[in-house]
């Protein structure tokens, strides 16, 4: 959970090290759940779809990266260790799957970021800087409703507790948090702190804007390395 955190202490951290173990859906490869060789999906337009990739083709293999060896592929794990082992600047990932009883060969071109995805569920996100040291339970979209807002819309409560560094920025428990710097922002509490992790480094400040009493309030904020 805290590997981000040690990598940070040890002075051996960049904030690129967080795209670990990429899903094969970031290629367009939708995977069944029961067989993770076998392809249950293939997104029109996407990575695997230029490769020729079809519904129902069984992986076979994957070279992750030029020179790599080849890496057999039995399950969801296997192809995502295999995508963990691809380097970020790879311009295409070789693969092999079998079709009708043939193998077949293909490359997957990888764009720029094409290991980027969804941090914000992971435990060690919390260790990584900077912080906004605000959290808790999304507002639900009647709630969101009544207050103007879309239902996608960023909008979370703090909870009773808050940190020494939201406090000295002036948020109180119970203010409802729509984001900063006056940004429209369409994520959940969990997203908008991995937001702020990827976006942001340490020192910045920025406003953040809270909702209390049913008037909105703009909060400069210092962002630290610790709550």
């Amino acid at each position: 959970m805290y590997d981000f955190r040690r990598e940070a202490f040890e002075g051996d951290w960049r904030k690129e090290r967080v795209w670990v173990y990429p899903p094969p859906e970031n290629l367009g490869l939708i995977m069944e759940v029961d067989q993770g060789d076998l392809v249950r999906h293939v997104v029109p337009g996407s990575a695997a779809a230029e490769a020729g990739l079809q519904s129902q083709d069984r992986l076979l293999w994957v070279v992750p990266g030029q020179g790599a060896e080849r890496m057999s592929i039995a399950s969801y794990a296997d192809l995502q260790y295999a995508l963990h082992r691809t380097p970020s600047d790879a311009q295409h990932l070789l693969v092999a799957w079998q079709r009708e009883g043939r193998e077949l060969q293909g490359k997957l071109p990888l764009k720029q970021g094409w290991r980027q995805s969804d941090i914000s569920w992971r435990g060690s996100m919390w260790g990584i800087a900077p912080r906004a040291s605000v959290w808790g339970p999304d507002l639900s979209a009647e709630q969101k409703a009544t207050l103007g807002l879309a239902p996608s819309r960023l909008a979370f409560r703090q909870g009773d507790y808050v940190p020494p560094q939201a406090a000295a920025a002036g948020v109180r428990a119970g203010d409802i948090v729509l984001g900063i710097n006056g940004l429209e922002l369409e994520m959940t509490m969990l997203q908008f702190n991995a937001y702020i992790r990827l976006n942001y480094e340490v020192g910045d400040t920025v406003t953040l804007n809270v909702i209390r009493d049913g008037k909105r309030l703009d909060l400069p904020m210092n962002l630290a390395a610790h709550d």
